[in-house]
């Protein structure tokens, strides 16, 4: 009997991108074929270039690799079919994107024999968007999911392919949340695709609104917070009456999820008025204590993290 090879193009640029990758090529019936990625950017003083893992893994696989400037156009179409030209190949099966970050454009998602598909950590159709386990935390969510999903020329709007659900837990990072996520889905992916080949998983679609706002890309000014909230988030509750002791305990929740959500990009950060004045000061780690805000670890801009309780002589 013969085993079908699935031939898969790969667009991603992550950590996350790397790890379904492996668990695809590790798998007899799937080929990585060419992998789209972004182009890497000079860094630093030294303005050295570091490309990211995925793409150091296909260059060490020998893979073809498209590196993506500023958007999916002409030149890149021809470079793909450049690539599938010494490869032998017309179309790939697949084309599955994971944490690409760019615009697929119609051209592309015709490419494959089967279809496009595209892994998003969320309960879609709940956070669309390219934020979507930061929403998860900031709104205190238990449970999420990560969805496998047809590609479409809407956001995060096609029909589900697979959909595989988990507890998010209350200590997590924004960092947490993405690696319990696609190391989830990563493991199943081989067979999902496999079934989905075979027609036995059938496409479920979306409604067109989604019950949630769409999770925007996070700007460095997203986590801002002004100082005052930070000292209300801080004061003693008990002694209030219970409409203000609701409001300062949600206060504290919201400061304290948004330290997680936000870390370690953009960061939960404030001013705080000090002795030689306003200083920016990042809050890395934080915790709520019987209802109010308490500071664990902070970083002053110039100086090493430290616990709150040691930068406290800064402050006026």
């Amino acid at each position: 009997m013969t085993t079908n090879i699935f031939q898969v193009a790969l667009a991603g640029s992550t950590q996350h991108s790397l790890t379904c990758a492996q668990s695809l090529a590790s798998h007899k019936q799937f080929q990585i074929v060419w992998l789209l990625t972004p182009k890497p950017k000079p860094v630093g003083r030294q303005k050295t270039i570091n490309k990211n893992p995925i793409h150091r893994w296909a260059e060490k696989k020998q893979l073809p690799v498209i590196a993506v400037s500023k958007k999916l156009d002409q030149q890149t179409k021809q470079q793909i079919n450049a690539a599938q030209q010494k490869l032998k190949i017309n179309q790939p099966d697949f084309l599955l994107t994971v944490d690409f970050g760019y615009r697929i454009p119609n051209w592309l998602l015709q490419l494959p024999k089967i279809a496009p598909l595209n892994i998003h950590p969320s309960a879609l159709p709940r956070w669309r968007g390219s934020s979507p386990g930061q929403f998860v935390l900031l709104k205190g969510e238990t449970e999420s999911a990560v969805t496998v999903f047809k590609l479409t020329d809407k956001l995060d709007a096609g029909p589900i392919i697979y959909q595989e659900k988990f507890s998010v837990q209350s200590h997590w990072t924004q960092t947490e949340y993405y690696q319990h996520s696609f190391k989830l889905i990563a493991s199943k992916l081989p067979q999902i695709l496999i079934d989905y080949a075979q027609g036995s998983i059938k496409e479920k679609p979306q409604p067109t609104k989604s019950p949630t706002p769409i999770a925007k890309q996070l700007t460095k000014q997203a986590g801002f917070i002004p100082w005052k909230k930070i000292l209300n988030a801080q004061k003693i509750t008990a002694i209030k009456p219970n409409s203000q002791a609701k409001a300062q305990t949600n206060l504290a929740q919201k400061i304290e999820r948004s330290c997680r959500a936000f870390y370690p990009w953009p960061g939960l950060w404030t001013i705080i008025p000090t002795k030689k004045g306003p200083k920016r000061m990042k809050i890395l780690k934080c915790n709520i204590d019987h209802g109010k805000l308490k500071l664990t670890q902070v970083q002053v801009a110039g100086q090493k993290p430290a616990r709150f309780t040691e930068i406290k002589t800064l402050l006026v």
